[in-house]
């Protein structure tokens, strides 16, 4: 693959709309010796090959469209602050120091309550501005990519804070001089649910980020304080895990590995027929694999079972936007209504609205919104017709007796499906905890 193929990717994974995955950005300069950085590009994203000049020619462009972008943001040194100790080869800061507090507060970079440190670091030493690179994204962090050893610790260290105690608002309706661009006209009535009114999607845009500016990560992400649910069905008519994990496309992974492991041949069979017209049928290993059952069990079993594929949401974050709903705790768990629904392991909270905020749906993305989001990820974004009154930044703004009528998470693998007996089987395959309704 040459650079600008997987430069493409990177825009992609980082596209307009997704949050940014500083992880794998990070990666384009990880030490190769100490890291399988082609393997990780591989894998992430699901490409055939990249050899490492691809990923240094990434870097180096990468660096470069950098530093001519924050040339006259910056000076020639700049302040950052970092939530917890520098790790790895590359190290993210921020030029915020709120975002690095709410991050200690929360949990979110690290344990609770690790204090941030303030550094200063050269602007020639950054190697990636997030914000510069993808400036329209639904994530304000003032996030930079440096090495650890590019960073002059400061004098003095700031004492943790919690978000709690920084924010007056408890809704995005009590932030002052909110800069949001003009709300489109909107039939009051009437809210949109796909990825077409492209004229809506500034707007729509703007209050999602707002929220992420302003919320306190602390509260949503902490599974003491809210419930976070997924009722299957609850948007869309699908309520069986079948109709959120296809098999065709596991399947067609476990095919996949197990051809690379030399577990089946893909030798297509040849027609020796006298037919004018000779044709090659496919292979007697892909054919049994979908039509006998006992010959595809014992692939499975070869391979690893489903656990040694990566399906996004079981074994691997879904970079797709998913939509929930809260429950203020304390609240059991088994005591929700009785219908089909997960919860989850690993989550991150990118929107709360007390009541249904008109999120696009999944269901209604087309093949080139599928494609045009492939590597972020679907986004979920607030209607235009959203009331900042209902959208809820901490505790203060929650009714703790009632339920947070849309939260939307991304980045989430399921931890427990509650869900009817004919799912059971299912579940169990794919290595999550299943609870049967009664």
């Amino acid at each position: 693959m040459r650079f600008m193929q997987l430069r493409h990717w990177l825009a992609k994974m980082i596209a307009e709309d997704g949050c940014c995955q500083s992880e794998a950005v990070s990666y384009l300069w990880a030490d190769p010796d100490q890291e399988d950085v082609l393997d990780y590009f591989v894998t992430y994203f699901d490409l055939d090959t990249v050899r490492l000049d691809d990923v240094q020619a990434a870097a180096d462009e990468m660096y470069q469209q950098t530093q001519a972008a924050i040339a006259s943001d910056f000076p020639e040194e700049i302040q950052v602050w970092r939530c917890g100790d520098l790790v790895g080869d590359v190290t993210s800061v921020t030029t915020d120091k709120n975002v690095a507090i709410r991050g200690c507060a929360s949990g979110y970079y690290g344990n609770v309550g690790a204090t941030v440190g303030a550094y200063t670091v050269k602007r020639s030493d950054v190697l990636a501005s997030i914000e510069h690179l993808w400036p329209a994204g639904d994530f304000v962090e003032g996030e930079l990519l440096v090495r650890p050893n590019a960073l002059r610790p400061m004098k003095e260290s700031l004492l943790r804070e919690y978000i709690r105690g920084l924010l007056a608002e408890a809704v995005l309706a009590d932030v002052p001089d909110l800069d949001l661009p003009e709300r489109p006209d909107t039939d009051p009535r009437r809210r949109s649910f796909d990825y077409s009114r492209k004229e809506h999607t500034p707007y729509r845009r703007a209050i999602k980020k707002a929220w992420n500016k302003y919320a306190d990560r602390s509260y949503w992400q902490d599974p003491n304080e809210i419930l976070v649910v997924h009722w299957l069905g609850k948007w869309s008519e699908k309520d069986s895990l079948h109709d959120y994990f296809a098999f065709d496309k596991i399947d067609k992974m476990i095919w996949e590995k197990a051809l690379k492991a030399g577990v089946v041949s893909d030798e297509p069979q040849v027609d020796d027929s006298d037919d004018p017209s000779p044709y090659d049928e496919p292979s007697a290993d892909w054919l049994s694999f979908y039509d006998d059952k006992d010959f595809y069990d014992s692939v499975v079993k070869q391979v690893g079972g489903f656990s040694s594929v990566k399906i996004p949401g079981i074994n691997v974050p879904s970079r797709d936007e998913l939509s929930c709903v809260g429950y203020p705790q304390p609240v059991d768990a088994n005591e929700l209504p009785r219908r089909p629904h997960f919860t989850f392991k690993k989550y991150r909270v990118t929107f709360a609205s007390a009541e249904d905020a008109g999120t696009e749906r999944l269901s209604r993305a087309s093949p080139a919104d599928k494609k045009r989001h492939a590597g972020s990820g679907l986004p979920k974004r607030p209607a235009t017709n959203i009331e900042l009154e209902k959208l809820p930044l901490d505790k203060g703004g929650v009714d703790v007796k009632s339920v947070v009528g849309e939260i939307v998470i991304d980045n989430w693998i399921i931890d427990t499906f509650y869900g009817y007996k004919s799912d059971r089987a299912f579940a169990e395959r794919l290595g999550i905890k299943f609870v049967s309704l009664k």
